[in-house]
């Protein structure tokens, strides 16, 4: 199945074009700081 590689790295950048999870994580953490 095409992007199973990507499901299979958690460093791989999701399909989609979103940020890595490590990405989303800092910036949910910065938002909430503020």
């Amino acid at each position: 199945m095409p992007g199973s590689d990507a499901l299979a790295l958690p460093h791989a950048p999701l399909p989609a074009g979103l940020p890595d999870p490590a990405t989303l994580a800092r910036l949910a953490a910065e938002f909430l700081s503020t």
